[in-house]
C-alpha cells in the first residue's frame, strides 16, 4: 500500500483517538468530576442571576466559570455572555468553554445514584429553579429553558484551600491553552463526555 492509497482509504482514519482527542477526553472527564465534586460540596452556582450575585459579592472565591461555547442568539443572551466573559477576564477567573449545552446539562444533573433534590424556594428564599450552594442537583423542569441553568456555571474554591486533582488538571489545561494577555481570545473548547 502506498501513501496515496493509505490517504484515500479508511485505514488511515484509525479507530484509536489521537493524542489531542485523548487529551480532550481526559480534560472533559476531569471537568465533569470537578463539577460533581463542587456540587457535592456545595460550591456550585448555576444560572446567570445566581452567578452574577456571587460575582458581585465574592469574585475572588470563584475558581472557574463554565459556559457552553454557543449561546442564545437573542440580544440579551449575547450581552449576558459578553459581560460574564469580561468580568471573568477582569478578575482573572478561569473561563472554561464546553462543547455542548446538552452535555453540560447532563453533568449538572449529578452523578447517578447520588443526586438529591434541590431545596425548595421557600427553604432558600431564591426564585424557583435556581441552583443553590447547598444543592447537589440542578432542578430539572420541562418548563425551564435549557439556557436558564446552563448559560453560566461557577465553581468556587474549596474551603480547605486545596483543589482536587481534577480541578488542578482543568487549571493546568487552562494555563496551557491560554495566551497571557489574550485571555479574551480563549479558543480551546473542552469536550465533555457523552455519558
Amino acid at each position: 500500500m502506498t501513501l496515496t492509497d493509505c490517504e484515500e482509504s479508511a485505514c488511515c482514519n484509525s479507530m484509536q483517538p489521537t493524542l489531542d482527542q485523548q487529551e480532550s477526553l481526559a480534560i472533559g472527564l476531569a471537568l465533569r468530576e470537578a463539577v460533581w465534586q463542587a456540587q457535592e460540596q456545595g460550591r456550585l452556582r448555576c444560572g446567570v442571576m445566581e452567578c452574577a450575585q456571587l460575582l458581585e459579592i465574592d469574585p475572588f472565591n470563584v475558581m472557574m466559570c463554565v459556559m457552553p461555547v454557543s449561546g442564545p442568539d437573542d440580544v440579551s443572551g449575547i450581552i449576558e455572555r459578553t459581560l460574564i466573559e469580561a468580568f471573568c477576564h477582569e478578575y482573572q477567573i478561569r473561563l472554561i468553554k464546553v462543547d455542548s449545552v446538552n452535555k453540560l446539562r447532563k453533568v449538572l444533573e449529578g452523578r447517578e445514584g447520588t443526586a438529591r433534590a434541590a431545596p425548595s424556594p421557600a427553604e432558600t428564599g431564591l426564585p424557583p429553579l435556581v441552583a443553590t450552594p447547598n444543592a447537589t442537583q440542578v432542578p430539572t423542569s420541562t418548563a425551564t429553558p435549557l439556557w436558564e441553568l446552563c448559560r453560566c456555571v461557577l465553581v468556587q474554591y474549596p474551603e480547605s484551600g486545596e483543589a482536587s486533582e481534577e480541578e488542578e488538571t482543568v487549571a493546568q489545561h487552562y494555563k496551557k491553552t491560554t495566551v497571557v494577555g489574550h485571555e479574551d481570545n480563549f479558543s480551546a473548547v473542552v469536550a465533555l463526555p457523552d455519558d
